[in-house]
């Protein structure tokens, strides 16, 4: 798979957990109207904010790995077990950015990073069940997938919760190895 089929593929996921994710959200304020108005004044408001990001969201989608075509594609175990060679990459990528893209050299919303990266973790999930019905077996790269979604899940303070549990429900429904319980403070 190239760089603009994945790019393309991150997109169309990204894009699936945004509309899944604000029409949880669309529930949830439905639900709560008359049982907590605590509740009901934060999701509404999480679902103003939430419902102002569909650009954003396929904006990063479809620029978050843009630099891969200076540097090409790294394995994420390469990356792991060479920090000195991540933090190159990330300036050659940088570097790129401005030179070429610095409409894009912006601090995204949490959130927004958030399900982009949910995304293309189950858009390597998705590509790794492909490849083993060619019989070509990973097990590195399925532990590596794993440990994608469990790290995922287990950073980024600044995603309401609400969202996380959201999205990661949608992934345990579409068969992603996500963790068995999710945890959130």
């Amino acid at each position: 798979m190239n760089i603009s089929e994945h790019s393309f593929e991150v997109a169309f996921y990204s894009l699936l957990l945004y509309q899944l994710v604000e029409q949880h959200l669309e529930d949830a304020v439905s639900c709560k109207r008359e049982a907590d108005k605590a509740h009901y004044i934060g999701n509404r408001a999480m679902l103003k904010i939430v419902q102002a990001m569909q650009g954003e969201v396929l904006e990063y989608a479809l620029v978050h790995d843009i630099a891969e075509i200076v540097t090409g594609d790294i394995p994420h175990d390469v990356k792991k077990s060479y920090p000195e060679f991540k933090s190159l990459l990330k300036q050659i990528e940088a570097d790129f950015m401005r030179k070429h893209l610095p409409a894009f050299m912006k601090t995204y919303d949490p959130l927004v990073v958030f399900i982009v990266k949910a995304a293309d973790t189950y858009a390597a999930f998705r590509e790794y069940l492909q490849e083993e019905k060619y019989g070509n077996t990973l097990p590195d790269v399925y532990e590596n997938i794993i440990e994608a979604f469990e790290t995922l899940f287990d950073t980024e303070p600044d995603v309401p919760q609400i969202c996380k549990k959201s999205i990661w429900g949608i992934l345990l429904e579409l068969g992603a190895p996500v963790p068995s319980q999710l945890q959130l403070g």
